[in-house]
């Protein structure tokens, strides 16, 4: 393995953590639901920029990880950040060619649609620990996302440079 294909992997497991230990923070705010979803942010853009390395697999993996830390039912977190990877992967394969504007649109639209899950899954199982404002955490992740996607894309334009064929 070269080691632009190390740093790459560490590049995307870095961030992960990152994204992981920004979700754990608590945030001095007068509404604890308006908190950004950190880690499908993130996930969301590598599954944009690398799909070949940053899959459902993955998705499912950070989400336990977010299950394991917050104490939540198993599987709730990982199910949601599955179901948004998968949506971008399935609904719409060629979104590195899209716009910033469409691309905003579309991770911002599924991830209303996981926060919707992530909710509705916590009420089956009887452990609510968000209130029915669901959407304000919505709001902010479009809030940040751009701030995000313009760092994210920074970060890995200087420690991935453009692949070439050798790499391969």
């Amino acid at each position: 393995m070269s080691t632009h294909r190390t740093s790459c992997y560490l590049l995307i497991i870095l961030t992960i953590i990152i994204a992981v230990l920004l979700s754990l923070i608590a945030f001095p705010l007068e509404y604890p639901n308006l908190v950004p979803s950190f880690l499908p942010v993130v996930i969301l853009f590598w599954a944009i920029v690398e799909p070949q390395k940053v899959n459902v697999g993955v998705a499912w993996l950070s989400g336990l990880i977010l299950d394991f830390a917050f104490g939540s039912t198993l599987g709730i977190h990982a199910a949601s950040t599955a179901f948004m990877v998968w949506g971008l992967v399935t609904f719409f394969e060629n979104i590195r060619f899209y716009s910033f504007l469409q691309k905003s649109i579309v991770v911002i639209s599924i991830n209303v649609l996981g926060q919707f899950l992530l909710f509705w899954t916590e009420h089956i199982f009887g452990t609510v620990t968000i209130e029915y404002n669901v959407l304000l955490s919505s709001l902010a992740t479009a809030i940040i996302w751009p701030i995000c996607y313009g760092i994210l894309n920074a970060i890995y334009s200087f420690f991935c440079p453009i692949h070439r064929e050798e790499d391969y």
